[in-house]
């Protein structure tokens, strides 16, 4: 993520936001990636297909991050729970007034 979620969450608690955050899980920086791949489509970085930098192994566990600042969260590794899992956590956030995180596991693509 390319914020502090410490941090984050912090200052949501104290300014009790209620946010709705959905991690696009790929255990893969992607930006970094396509930023080295864009200027030489077919220099080293592609033959080699070995970046710095860019997987993401192991994966951090965003939920136990979210967790301990009380926040719901739930992991999905099926893109048909999403409907579901959105409901519930728009429901914890107005209901019980607690932050959400829906933790999207995705494949990873080629850039186009």
């Amino acid at each position: 993520m390319c914020i502090d979620r410490v941090d984050a969450l912090y200052i949501s608690k104290v300014l009790e936001l209620r946010n709705l955050i959905i991690v696009n899980n790929n255990a893969f920086c992607s930006v970094v990636r396509f930023s080295v791949l864009l200027p030489d489509p077919d220099g080293t970085a592609e033959r080699t297909n070995e970046m710095p930098l860019t997987a993401v192994s192991p994966v951090p566990s965003f939920n136990s991050i979210n967790e301990a600042g009380c926040a719901r969260v739930e992991k999905l590794d099926h893109i048909d729970d999403l409907p579901s899992a959105l409901k519930q956590a728009i429901a914890a956030i107005r209901m019980d007034r607690r932050q959400s995180l829906l933790d999207v596991r995705v494949e990873v693509l080629d850039a186009p």
